[in-house]
């Protein structure tokens, strides 16, 4: 016969009894938690049903949950033993570190959030007699805010480096030639003010080399295309740039009097124009 889990959960540090709303949350996710485990550790599916066999409202206020097959003549008894092992190991695991222990889930981690938040805003502590040979587990103020934080970095989603193609505009802020045996060019983003490691390809560098070098130390806007990669979203570590451009400077650009034709309509006005122009009559 598999021996009860037995939890005694005590109000504040000055012997007043817990909340309704905070007992109860204990209760609920600490049961959540052992089916949570059972759930990952088999097919899904729940075959223990945990029920409560003696209460107690001495202070502390303890509870006996048994474990039941779900239907029956179905043997639990191994299974509730490996359960209630790993719940266990994993929440004693928890405690000391942020490495997810075995068939914790994200809602196995989210109850042993709440367990640890309630006890750090209040319950004096949280006591799990696991029977058997799991032995107990003890939640005060200190462990639990341990707890929590190791929790909470294994929640927290995972933001992997990605890379993207892409152009990025900027101003000249720094060139490194021959940096283990490749040249790496800084600019100042345009956009963001952010300095940028741009490094550069052996055809990007003949760009460079191909002009002036008063062209790019003089304030020029530069334009370098490639693959940017960056370390999360909005966060650019460098560019591996395949082509720098030196955009034209501002008195070199043309005028309004160079751009406009004053011929383009070969004489039409606008609304003959655009109806020669649907019915194919332009050449």
């Amino acid at each position: 016969m598999v021996q009860p889990v037995r939890f005694r959960i005590r109000g504040s540090k000055d012997g007043e009894a817990p909340a309704v709303d905070d007992f109860a949350g204990q209760l609920r996710d600490l049961i959540g938690i052992i089916k949570g485990v059972e759930r990952a550790s088999g097919d899904g599916e729940n075959i223990i049903e945990w029920r409560v066999t003696r209460a107690t409202t001495n202070s502390p206020i303890a509870i006996e949950a048994t474990p039941f097959p779900r239907k029956a003549g179905v043997n639990i008894e191994a299974r509730a033993l490996n359960v209630k092992a790993m719940a266990a190991a994993g929440l004693a695991s928890l405690q000391t570190g942020a490495e997810r222990p075995v068939c914790f889930d994200q809602d196995v981690l989210a109850c042993a959030r709440r367990l640890a938040d309630r006890v750090s805003g209040g319950l004096a502590e949280t006591v799990i007699d696991w029977g058997d040979e799991a032995g107990e587990f003890k939640l005060t103020a200190e462990g639990a805010g341990q707890l929590a934080d190791h929790v909470a970095t294994l929640l927290r989603p995972r933001v992997e480096a990605y890379t993207e193609r892409g152009t990025v505009e900027g101003y000249h802020d720094g060139l490194h030639p021959h940096t283990r045996g490749r040249h790496e060019l800084f600019i100042r983003s345009r956009r963001t003010g952010q300095r940028i490691k741009c490094i550069l390809t052996a055809e990007a560098a003949r760009d460079i080399a191909r002009r002036e070098i008063a062209e790019v130390f003089s304030g020029r806007r530069l334009q370098v295309r490639g693959t940017l990669h960056y370390r999360r979203p909005h966060d650019l570590d460098h560019i591996q740039a395949e082509h720098v451009r030196i955009m034209p400077d501002r008195q070199d650009l043309p005028d309004l009097k160079q751009i406009i034709d004053p011929d383009f309509t070969g004489g039409l006005g606008t609304e003959d124009y655009l109806r020669a122009l649907r019915n194919g009559r332009l050449r």
